[in-house]
């Protein structure tokens, strides 16, 4: 490989890795559908930017993996999303909401 080659490749790897740790660019892993369910109420709350709806969806994130309804992974990317709108940011919240269903191939 000649150095301006090795140049480009390494800057693609760079770019490629780079957009894997940029919140909201990541996929998610295949989810059941109490969780896109949830995802789905996550997007419509962060639309709303409806703080209380956010805490009762928290409440229910809990209750549904406490539950086995959902496993502890899925709970994580579910908090993760009620995390951003509770800090203000229901954009990306609900970007994020929005990717995690988009994610999903079949549900």
């Amino acid at each position: 490989m000649t150095r301006p080659s090795r140049s480009a490749a390494v800057a693609v790897i760079v770019v490629m890795l780079a957009a894997l740790l940029m919140p909201g660019c990541s996929s998610y892993g295949e989810v059941n559908q109490k969780t896109y369910e949830i995802a789905k109420a996550l997007y419509s709350t962060c639309n709303r930017k409806d703080e209380s709806g956010l805490a009762e969806l928290s409440e229910m994130i809990a209750t549904a993996e406490q539950a086995g309804e959902i496993s502890a992974k899925e709970a994580g990317w579910l908090n993760d999303i009620v995390a951003q709108g509770q800090s203000g940011q229901w954009v990306e919240a609900q970007k994020m909401a929005r990717q995690l269903m988009s994610d999903q191939s079949d549900l």
